[in-house]
């Protein structure tokens, strides 16, 4: 078990970790995760979680144990974080570099907390439906709508450039969902086919 790839606010969070012989608990070394947050807006200080040496979940026993209650994680705001693993003892304090301490996590909105017209899709997604309702617009009344992508409105000369931006945001989308699958332990869905629709 390890650090997932997301988790949602106000859920109970818990994992395993395991160090190099030389980090034990056993020696004197102590464990923390810190999670910084990627954006500037809203404000979110730092997360730094303290393992609990040997601790166990789900029947299997760890160096230590990274856990939180659903009170805790209700406080964190939605959005990327990036994260780090340390170890310290007295005096000395040591940021581990191997492959699995460090990496990202998206803490996701807790859904008891949104109210009406709120849009969990991601910014692809949007996008991918904003083109498609301005490409079926089109079809009707052979005028060009713009389109909105995140924090920009993006106009189009003709229904070609229209289609080629549909196509871009498919392709986004299909990687999204296949990284979502993979993270879910499914199979990496290679087969995937985009249809190109025709003005």
């Amino acid at each position: 078990m390890s650090t997932p790839d997301s988790i949602t606010a106000g859920d109970s969070l818990a994992f395993g970790v395991n160090v190099e012989d030389k980090y034990k608990p056993a020696l004197g070394w102590a464990f923390r995760q810190i999670f910084v947050p990627r954006f500037t807006t809203p404000t979110q200080s730092r997360i730094e979680i303290a393992g609990t040496a040997n601790g166990t979940i789900d029947g299997v026993t760890y160096d230590f144990i990274i856990t939180t209650t659903p009170g805790t994680t209700a406080l964190w705001k939605p959005g990327e974080y990036g994260w780090w693993r340390q170890v310290s003892k007295t005096g000395e304090r040591v940021t581990l570099d191997d492959l699995d301490s460090s990496g990202q996590l998206i803490i996701l909105a807790d859904p008891l907390q949104q109210s009406q017209g709120f849009d969990n899709r991601t910014q692809a997604q949007i996008a991918l439906a904003n083109c498609r309702e301005a490409l079926a617009a089109f079809r009707s009344t052979g005028v060009l709508k713009s389109v909105t992508e995140g924090d920009r409105s993006v106009t189009f000369e003709t229904g070609d450039d229209l289609m080629k931006r549909l196509a871009y945001w498919e392709a986004v989308v299909a990687r999204e969902d296949a990284d979502a699958a993979m993270a879910a332990g499914l199979k990496n869905p290679r087969g995937i086919h985009l249809k190109l629709n025709r003005v």
